[in-house]
């Protein structure tokens, strides 16, 4: 019997799925590679009218380096590191204050809803075998949107064939 991996994308879009299972207020989710602030600009950009006080979840591989469990100096255990971001698009400076709630709001959801065990879904368990907030930060971005950066280590399940 051999054991396979669970490919990277697969972790990223269940991380995504579970997300907006738990939270109605994500309109989006997008996988993504590289800078931040270009997948806000592709996204955001599209229409600016209709993505104003929208929320949209970026996920992707971290820029961090995962954690590492090593026995005799053999890796025995490594986790994925995960960053979500969360974005909401700005309405304007006379919503500041309700811009500044969502993020807030969806940025703690995030952390102490989305991911509880208690909420996992079986196709979640099925493929994620633990996940754990290492940090929260809020991001620099261009003046139309707020964002927050959840770095999260995701230890994926290995599946028997």
């Amino acid at each position: 019997m051999s054991v396979t991996f669970i490919p990277t994308f697969d972790v990223l879009s269940i991380i995504c799925a579970q997300a907006k299972s738990q939270i109605e207020d994500i309109d989006n989710s997008v996988i993504f590679d590289g800078p931040l602030q270009d997948a806000i600009d592709a996204q955001f950009g599209q229409s600016l009218r209709a993505s104003v006080g929208k929320a949209i979840l970026f996920a992707g591989m971290s820029v961090d380096q995962p954690l590492v469990k090593a026995g005799s100096g053999a890796a025995i255990r490594s986790s994925l590191a995960v960053d979500l971001y969360i974005a909401v698009r700005k309405r304007g400076v006379d919503s500041y204050l309700k811009d500044v709630e969502k993020i807030l709001t969806l940025s703690d959801r995030l952390v102490f809803e989305a991911f509880d065990t208690s909420v996992w879904g079986e196709d979640f368990k099925s493929m994620i075998g633990s996940m754990s907030l290492r940090a929260r930060t809020r991001q620099d971005t261009a003046a139309a949107a707020f964002a927050h950066r959840q770095t999260w280590d995701v230890v994926p399940l290995r599946k028997k064939k």
